[in-house]
């Protein structure tokens, strides 16, 4: 039984497994059925932009013939691939996406996205947010969410620019992807405008989420680029994006959402206990214009991150372990990423 989200939601016919895809308006393709081309290549990156600096990592296409393997990062996740290696010298042109991680997180925490569509012949650039990050991060990053966005039209300008990669890059095709905050910044790279105060009011309401708890102690005056929150920070050359639970959904009125003319992808797991399904995916599902809203019955927020290894199960349980313990990461990274490889191969075609 699937219960409908508004009146306009349909079942996609590509859906499968244990999750399912809701469209708001118009459902897309089931896009390109080809097989993985390429080996999943990886370097880091860095690069510097108003005084901030980007550690990143880059996923790229590499040349079928090389074996890949399973690669430690951030000492507590498992992706496959092959570091330093070559990009393929075919086709002539490449997609390109940056990827923003989730409060507190880096750049490896949506590897399995990146690694997946690598092999698909993507460039995609996972960046960090300094003062948002795992090492370096306070609530004050937390609440500054728009600080976020620029980091991620840097990152394009700094790949486009790349001796290496830039000439290799179409720039007709640029999308973006990101995971909790780092699903906002991608929607704010869309063109939705944030309310800081609508959210602050929520916060101090009596309907607050659990995602408000994060900066209980924090005095909002003090931010020094506070009149920045409500600024634009639409990148025209971002013709897609991909979000996967999205947060701080309640800082945005609908007609702040309905501004949006680019296509959106949202994702969000019934069961997720931090942003709340209601109040943040399909809020911007409802309001976005002929927004796809894509529903993970099971697993919870951390779903969407990267599978942990060992150490990683031990030291961050957290983020490791899932709401109910029979989900399978692997099985919903195989449903999503070909989810977004259909999605953004239909728009940039």
């Amino acid at each position: 039984m699937i219960s409908t989200v508004s009146s306009r939601t349909r079942l996609l016919a590509c859906t499968c497994l244990s999750i399912l895809v809701l469209a708001f308006g118009m459902a897309s393709g089931c896009g390109d059925p080809a097989q993985d081309r390429f080996r999943a290549g990886l370097r880091s990156f860095v690069h510097v932009y108003a005084g901030r600096v980007i550690h990143a990592n880059l996923w790229y296409p590499a040349p079928q013939n090389l074996q890949e393997k399973e690669l430690v990062l951030n000492t507590i996740y498992t992706a496959r691939g092959v570091r330093d290696a070559p990009l393929s010298t075919t086709p002539a042109q490449l997609p390109l996406l940056v990827l923003s991680h989730g409060s507190g997180g880096g750049r490896a925490d949506l590897s399995w996205l990146a690694s997946r569509l690598a092999r698909r012949g993507y460039v995609i650039l996972a960046v960090e947010h300094p003062g948002n990050r795992f090492g370096d991060d306070s609530p004050e990053g937390v609440v500054a969410v728009w600080r976020r966005p620029p980091d991620l039209s840097a990152g394009i300008d700094a790949m486009l620019n790349d001796p290496q990669f830039g000439p290799r890059i179409d720039a007709s095709r640029v999308g973006a992807a990101g995971h909790s905050s780092g699903g906002y910044s991608v929607i704010a790279l869309a063109g939705a405008i944030y309310d800081f105060g609508r959210m602050d009011t929520y916060c101090s309401g009596p309907q607050r989420g659990p995602d408000c708890d994060l900066v209980d102690d924090l005095d909002f005056s003090l931010l020094p680029d506070l009149a920045r929150s409500g600024d634009s920070y639409r990148d025209p050359r971002v013709r897609a994006v991909f979000a996967l639970a999205p947060a701080v959904g309640q800082g945005f009125e609908r007609e702040q959402l309905e501004a949006i003319e680019i296509p959106v992808h949202i994702v969000g797991a019934l069961d997720d206990a931090l942003t709340l399904f209601e109040t943040n995916a399909a809020h911007y599902a409802r309001h976005i214009p002929e927004a796809e809203l894509e529903i993970v019955e099971r697993g919870g927020h951390f779903v969407f991150l990267s599978t942990c290894n060992e150490n990683g199960r031990s030291l961050a349980p957290q983020v490791c372990t899932d709401e109910d313990p029979e989900t399978d990461r692997a099985v919903v990274h195989d449903r999503l990423a070909e989810s977004a490889h259909r999605f953004f191969y239909d728009r940039f075609r």
